[in-house]
């Protein structure tokens, strides 16, 4: 049995996959299993990873039907052996240090998750290191409260975590429905069935973007999809009993930070969007202050972050360039 099984979902990457894939077969670190989940891809992709299994006995490929990230991300939980799981993007990639990093703190520790910080690549060149200026072991009650603050930043990309947590299926979103920000779920479900968490400002994972695409800066989403999410986040606290009032506070301030930032065109007269609109702010953070306001305000809030966007679209350009 392997100690780490990174589990790679793959859709429309050919031209990105064989450097994710050897990305980990550099790793400094050896006992692991890596396994491909084709989620139905139209392009090469599926064959480059047949290719790469054939000539490496550690490569386990699984095609399926197109489901989507989620229900890949799934599939290749049920495939994996290891002790430990990771989670790459199939256009990302691993520093090389990275699963010798994670697995020592991880032992060292006893920890059940483990979270590194991230570098921003472009042309496979580090332009921004970003850290939270914060390293510490905390139970999974502290680790909930961080998932639930919006300035805390947790890809899935950066959770290594041990298999017991995945031991079911709750950690994803119901069967055929595609939601926003899928890692804020699956962070939350796990943070409550774990004891002990690591956080780490040392990268473990390479974030590779096109500073010119829309992603770069957040991908806009639907009313409908965000509403769903939040209501599977109440869901999962309320049934873990864990609904109680700071985090119905917290999720409201969360709901905000996702409607203002990544709703492109609010509908005013959507109940939901006027519900979380006029949210009791008294013990909100001056930032979700300034968003709320924008959110009763449509035609503001498409102006604001329409700039916002052009700005961060603008500065990564620059600093790509230097």
């Amino acid at each position: 049995m392997p100690a780490i099984s990174v589990i790679i979902p793959i859709y429309n990457t050919e031209a990105t996959l064989p450097r994710c894939i050897d990305s980990v077969l550099a790793q400094s670190f050896t006992d692991y299993e890596i396994i491909l989940v084709d989620d139905g891809t139209p392009d090469g992709a599926g064959r480059i990873a047949d290719d790469y299994a054939a000539r490496h006995s550690c490569i386990n490929v699984v095609h399926q039907p197109n489901r989507g990230l989620a229900e890949a991300r799934k599939t290749g939980q049920h495939t994996a052996r290891g002790e430990y799981r990771l989670h790459l993007d199939s256009d990302d990639t691993l520093p090389a240090d990275a699963l010798e990093f994670l697995f020592t703190k991880a032992s060292e520790n006893n920890l059940d998750i483990v979270y590194g910080g991230f570098n921003r690549v472009r042309n496979g060149i580090i332009i921004q290191t970003p850290t939270r200026g914060y390293e510490k072991v905390v139970d999974g009650k502290q680790m909930l409260h961080n998932l639930l603050n919006p300035e805390f930043t947790y890809i899935g990309g950066i959770c290594f975590s041990r298999s017991y947590l995945w031991d079911d299926d709750n950690s994803f979103p119901p069967t055929g429905m595609r939601l926003p920000s899928e890692d804020t779920l699956m962070n939350i479900n796990i943070a409550i069935k774990a004891h002990r968490v690591g956080i780490y400002e040392h990268p473990v994972y390479n974030y590779n973007y096109n500073p010119n695409s829309l992603t770069s800066v957040g991908t806009f989403y639907k009313t409908e999809p965000m509403k769903q999410l939040f209501a599977l986040v109440r869901q999962t606290l309320s049934q873990h009993n864990l609904l109680n009032e700071a985090n119905e506070q917290a999720v409201r301030a969360m709901e905000i930070h996702f409607t203002g930032f990544f709703i492109g065109d609010l509908d005013k007269n959507n109940k939901w969007i006027d519900h979380i609109a006029h949210y009791d702010n008294e013990y909100f953070s001056r930032k979700i202050k300034v968003l709320q306001f924008l959110i009763r305000h449509p035609w503001m809030h498409k102006a604001a972050i329409g700039i916002n966007r052009f700005m961060k679209r603008a500065l990564r350009i620059q600093h790509s360039t230097l």
